[in-house]
């Protein structure tokens, strides 16, 4: 314990985070009808919160910055995001056979 608390001097990191509040979660609840944001089908017992703008750039646990997904829909959005990422990072680099010759 004492060496993460060393760390998170060293480096100003933070190792926790947050808990979302139930009575936040309600409300987004109530907010949204108890359906998904995205797919707007009805929430299933296991819900996902969500977080707008990430808690990594800034995000906070605020009712503006919520919204619920259904398991699906959330596992979608952070796969796209891995996906673009991806072809981000392959576009940057070009394969030998990628080269446009001009003659």
């Amino acid at each position: 314990m004492l060496l993460y608390q060393f760390e998170d001097l060293l480096w100003g990191k933070k190792k926790t985070r947050s808990t979302i509040s139930k009575s936040i979660k309600n409300e987004v609840l109530v907010r949204q009808g108890y359906k998904c944001y995205k797919c707007r089908r009805t929430l299933p017992a296991v819900k996902h919160f969500h977080h707008k703008r990430p808690v990594s750039k800034g995000g906070k646990n605020t009712l503006a910055n919520i919204i619920a997904l259904c398991p699906n829909c959330h596992s979608k959005h952070h796969h796209k995001q891995r996906v673009r990422k991806a072809d981000r990072k392959a576009r940057k680099t070009k394969e030998p056979w990628d080269i446009d010759f001009k003659f």
